[in-house]
């Protein structure tokens, strides 16, 4: 299998840095949505692993290991995988004791981890790959979840619905690029072909992007803190985050 054109330019040795300081620099967007869903991600995963016997949890394409290290705390071993060495490099120098990090394709290596998780994250990978590599990713997953009781989650950072959306959307509509946003129709049959049955949804993010750093981003971060007990906005946020299980 030839290698994507986003996991080509996932490699270069200047993304970790970019995506720590730029995508994810203090104040920005990308940074106050990521306090918005930290804590609903801790208390979910809080909540799975409670018993008596081990838990494991797999982060796929983890980056720098922004969810991995959040959420290793919570579990009793953690995994992180990426097909960037640069970014393993980087989630390493914050690593727990009882994670392990993985440099590979699991698509294109399937002897690169043969384990089944209790839990497996994948964010900011379905909107930003290929359309024709979220399928094998989301299949893939799915058969490395344990049993019934295992869990994935995994967000879409562009909801076709949200106000970000709609602009990608117009934009795309008048030649200026392609439309960086997907359809809850979209996600729902990706998820059902995939072997998987969609338990909840949570949005974040109501308003433009630009909107949180004008004058009005106090106000309207406020709001989006208020939204996130409204699992019914999801429909209309930016970032949605599925939690799936096996149909």
């Amino acid at each position: 299998m030839s290698e994507s054109p986003y996991a080509a330019q996932h490699k270069a040795a200047w993304v970790p840095e970019h995506y720590d300081q730029v995508i994810y620099q203090p104040g920005g967007y990308d940074s106050f949505i990521w306090s918005l869903e930290r804590p609903y991600l801790i208390a979910l995963t809080s909540r799975l692993a409670t018993g008596p016997t081990s838990f494991k949890y797999l982060d796929f394409a983890c980056g720098t290991g922004r969810v991995l290290h959040a959420l290793a705390p919570y579990v009793t071993n953690a995994t992180g995988v990426d097909t960037s060495p640069h970014m393993i490099a980087a989630a390493q120098a914050q690593a727990a004791p009882h994670t392990r990090l993985i440099v590979g394709d699991l698509l294109s290596q399937p002897d690169l981890d043969d384990d089944v998780y209790d839990l497996i994250t994948a964010f900011r990978f379905m909107l930003n790959t290929e359309a024709s590599l979220r399928l094998p990713v989301l299949a893939n997953l799915t058969q490395r979840l344990r049993d019934p009781a295992a869990r994935l989650v995994f967000n879409v950072h562009g909801n076709a619905l949200s106000a970000n959306g709609v602009k990608a959307l117009y934009q795309w509509s008048r030649g200026w690029g392609l439309a960086s946003a997907m359809t809850h129709g979209e996600i729902r049959r990706l998820v059902r072909t995939a072997g998987l049955a969609i338990e909840s949804l949570r949005g974040f993010g109501l308003f433009p992007q630009r909107v949180y750093t004008s004058r009005l981003g106090p106000l309207v971060r406020r709001v989006d803190v208020v939204a996130t007990h409204y699992p019914v906005l999801a429909r209309v946020s930016t970032d949605l985050v599925f939690t799936c299980r096996l149909s």
